[in-house]
């Protein structure tokens, strides 16, 4: 009779059934592993950041990098850097967590619904929907399972460390990824190129629009790491708020033009004064608006998003170049529906 033994098959009678040794070896390893975690310390830190599923397409300077809304995995950029990695090196990635998600839940799992968190006047139909959504559950504490905006910026971090891709990066993020990049732009200024934001989260949004989702996609809130990623959104606009100035890079931020079938007029014009607010943090600030759409700019107006990114690898080529030319190929130019507005605007 053959029998398995840690996986090897081997000749002879059948020894004792292995589910006791596997449950004895279970709880050792489980206890060496809580042992090696100091106290307070996140356990992901033990993780190596090359396991975080990533791609790197492209060449050249400087390093775009793509950060995704709540839920959104690398599939959200699928649009957008096949035509930005034929100008420079591009990263994408998924934050931890994400890596082994249901993408046939992807389109569910969109950043709340319209593409706006908080979009609804605070008091209104769907106010506190969110909040429902989670109802009986705890907020989380500080642990393995926190995800606010310092903790993914870090996990960032050690990513392009561990890949070699050397600073300054362009950023790009979009809805929330916006909120995270506003982060990092601001904790490690040196480190920044450009950035574009997409729709982006604004770090006084909860104050003033308040939490709120849509309904269909309140499932996916109970879920990890979505759930603690949006409990800890206003913890993260705080650090947002506490960190230094931005720096005073090329900035793009790109606003759908239209309001969202499920919010109302007065919510649309909140946040887009909010989304003029982030045009301001640069000197070299643009608020660009997309008439095309109102929801889903990755994929209902990639080609603008296009533009503006290559727009910001041209300056920066421009003036890594002595000479001017770039090797990083021609420039998209914005598309018809397209209003641009300087900074201050």
């Amino acid at each position: 009779m053959n029998s398995t033994i840690f996986g090897i098959r081997k000749k002879g009678p059948a020894t004792q059934p292995a589910p006791l040794l596997h449950w004895v070896l279970g709880v050792v390893l489980v206890f060496i592993s809580c042992a090696s975690t100091p106290p307070g310390e996140p356990a992901h830190q033990d993780i190596d950041p090359i396991e975080q599923a990533h791609t790197v397409r492209g060449r050249g300077e400087p390093v775009v990098v793509f950060e995704s809304g709540l839920g959104e995995t690398i599939e959200t950029w699928k649009s957008i850097y096949p035509h930005v990695s034929r100008l420079s090196t591009v990263l994408l990635y998924n934050r931890l967590g994400y890596d082994h998600g249901d993408d046939g839940d992807e389109n569910e799992m969109l950043d709340l619904g319209v593409g706006l968190l908080g979009s609804f006047v605070p008091g209104g139909e769907y106010a506190g929907l969110a909040l429902d959504a989670l109802n009986g559950v705890d907020r989380l504490t500080a642990s393995a399972s926190e995800r606010s905006g310092n903790q993914i910026v870090e996990e960032l971090r050690r990513l392009l460390n561990a890949l070699n891709l050397s600073p300054p990066y362009i950023l790009v993020g979009h809805q929330a990824g916006g909120l995270y990049m506003t982060l990092f732009a601001k904790r490690y200024p040196d480190d920044v190129a450009g950035v574009v934001l997409i729709d982006a989260h604004h770090y006084d949004q909860t104050r003033r629009l308040g939490a709120s989702t849509v309904a269909h996609f309140s499932r996916k809130l109970a879920e990890e790491p979505l759930r603690s990623e949006y409990l800890n959104l206003a913890e993260t606009e705080t650090q947002v708020k506490a960190s230094s100035h931005f720096p005073d890079v090329p900035l793009k931020v790109i606003s759908r033009g239209r309001c969202g079938a499920l919010e109302s007029s007065a919510a649309f014009g909140e946040w887009m004064q909010l989304q003029k607010e982030l045009a301001l943090l640069s000197g070299q600030g643009k608020h660009v608006i997309s008439e095309k759409t109102s929801a889903e700019i990755l994929s209902n107006d990639p080609e603008l998003v296009v533009a503006m990114i290559a727009s910001i690898i041209r300056r920066v080529s421009a003036a890594n170049h002595a000479s001017g030319s770039s090797s990083t190929g021609a420039v998209a130019s914005p598309g018809p529906g397209v209003v641009v507005a300087e900074a201050g605007e």
